[in-house]
């Protein structure tokens, strides 16, 4: 209890000590104060509130993941919970009424915390699922409406899961570690992806955070053909959300956006390899500061797009001699 502090001298919730700083507009519940530090996980109990209630929605409430990645559904059970009930279906509302009696939306009692619906997932429908944590006395935690929108496309890659964190920590994932360049063989392979020297202090980052066309973070692909001859990005597809094949459900369309810079050299020419099978872009202008959508017919590479190992990405040199920029890469999908 608070008194067990002693005397104080600084007491506040909702603000700092200093009297500049302002108030906190919101409310506030349930404060505690605990002899020893929490971890993580002690954290996330005490703020669960209902013990027997799922939580951590896999996809994420609100998201739009694509159709590879739309299921299974997985949660993470409440701490007192042994069994947990689910509900699925198109319908808010009827998810959010339903019981064990409700056909076709209750999906049964799992001993997990996965689920896989046999229906087919569709492109573009929104669906809504609840998870009830069962207790061992069969006392029932009814869980939050939770609601996904399965994207119209296949995701390659958004570049937004990429960090600054040292790779000696846990959750380290550096652009250039996924992404192979030219950086350490300049003379043959011009390329660098994301930014060779960020000034951390200064809110800077491997990858960049300003110009992006969807989500927060989009890769800069610095190229230099003045002494190589071309400068090419690539990566293997295991490392991609999307995997190896990449002809689920049939798609055509390979699309990328690509924003250009005026200082860049107009003559360098931009190309997409699927397996090394290389398509050139002609319609793509590298020295306009603008988002250009490229799109390029998947028959085009002529490969096999059921077991595809590398994705790459370059600019070469056209004429006797090459110049230098960047260019920044965003939001590759396939679509129908």
């Amino acid at each position: 209890i608070p008194s067990d502090l002693g005397s104080t001298t600084n007491n506040w919730i909702g603000r700092a000590q200093w009297g500049a700083q302002a108030y906190l507009d919101a409310l506030l519940d349930d404060l505690r104060i605990y002899n020893y530090a929490l971890t993580a996980g002690e954290i996330a109990t005490v703020m669960q509130i209902d013990p027997l209630r799922a939580r951590k929605p896999n996809p994420e409430n609100g998201s739009t993941p694509d159709i590879i990645n739309a299921t299974p559904l997985s949660w993470t059970p409440g701490v007192e919970a042994v069994h947990n009930d689910v509900y699925f279906g198109t319908d808010a509302k009827a998810v959010a009424d339903a019981d064990t009696t409700t056909a076709d939306i209750y999906r049964g009692r799992q001993d997990t915390n996965s689920y896989t619906p046999p229906d087919d997932i569709e492109y573009n429908q929104t669906y809504y699922w609840r998870i009830d944590g069962i207790g061992a006395d069969v006392t029932v935690g009814v869980g939050y409406v939770w609601a996904f929108t399965v994207a119209d496309y296949l995701l390659v890659e958004d570049f937004e899961s990429y960090n600054d964190i040292n790779p000696d920590q846990p959750g380290s994932k550096r652009i250039f570690l996924t992404w192979m360049d030219g950086f350490d063989n300049p003379s043959v392979n011009g390329s660098t992806i994301g930014y060779p020297d960020p000034i951390f202090a200064e809110g800077e980052h491997f990858v960049e955070t300003n110009i992006v066309h969807g989500g927060d973070q989009s890769a800069p692909l610095l190229f230099d053909n003045s002494t190589a001859s071309y400068s090419e990005v690539s990566v293997s597809a295991s490392d991609l959300s999307i995997g190896s094949n990449w002809t689920v459900g049939e798609p055509n369309t390979l699309s990328l956006w690509v924003y250009g810079n005026p200082s860049n050299p107009a003559a360098e020419q931009m190309y997409v390899k699927i397996n090394g099978a290389k398509v050139v872009i002609s319609d793509v202008d590298l020295t306009l500061a603008a988002w250009q959508e490229v799109t390029i017919d998947l028959a085009d590479f002529n490969t096999n797009l059921s077991n595809v190992t590398t994705f790459a990405i370059g600019i070469e040199r056209t004429g006797a001699t090459g110049g230098s920029g960047v260019v920044f890469i965003d939001d590759i999908r396939l679509y129908w």
